[in-house]
């Protein structure tokens, strides 16, 4: 599935990526990139869906790639999750 990133525009390193999870494209996320490239996905929940996430990750250099690992919890099951978001 395909998810679009948007860099915030009061908050250089904050970055909302919608449909996160195959969640819908109305439904998002936020992560902050600190100066390492490194990601940060603070407890959240995936819109409206009642599933929280919470993570970390990296980005490579050149921006093309996303590296995360996360953690899904619908209220009944956890699940443990590695990703990659490649850019096209």
């Amino acid at each position: 599935y395909t998810v679009d990133i948007c860099k915030s525009e009061s908050d250089s390193t904050v970055y909302a990526i919608y449909n996160f999870y195959n969640s819908g494209n109305e439904e998002r996320i936020y992560i902050e990139i600190n100066s390492n490239k490194e990601i940060s996905i603070e407890p959240q929940f995936v819109g409206n869906s009642g599933i929280s996430v919470e993570g970390s990750g990296e980005v490579e250099n050149d921006y093309k790639k996303i590296f995360l690992n996360y953690t899904i919890d619908s209220g009944t099951k956890v699940i443990d999750i590695n990703s990659i978001l490649t850019r096209l």
